[in-house]
């Protein structure tokens, strides 16, 4: 957890202090995803991480290749961090508003 600012590195140490993360994509972080019984994991946004790739040099499509293959398809036990899948990036709208009592 070298590249991450340290209030962030402090932060998901408390939480799980053998939370994996990937290395030179502390800016796609957007948060800690948890379920009941587990401790919570790092998750990041998948587009940002893309981007970032990007900036590293590969073409979009080598980007997306690799992120999926090498990264979003990589187990590494446990504390394997989460990406976060937008509905809206699978055809999904959920732009409906919550009625009132419907909570």
């Amino acid at each position: 957890m070298k590249d991450l600012p340290e209030d962030m590195h402090e932060e998901i140490l408390e939480h799980n202090s053998n939370a994996l993360v990937l290395s030179g994509h502390a800016n796609a972080i957007i948060g800690l995803a948890s379920q009941y019984g587990r401790p919570p994991l790092v998750l990041y946004d998948p587009v940002k991480v893309i981007d970032n790739l990007v900036l590293e040099g590969m073409s979009h499509d080598e980007a997306v290749e690799f992120f999926e293959y090498n990264i979003a398809c990589a187990y590494m036990g446990a504390n394997t961090p989460m990406m976060l899948i937008r509905l809206e990036t699978l055809g999904v709208s959920n732009d409906s508003d919550v009625e009132e009592g419907n909570t």
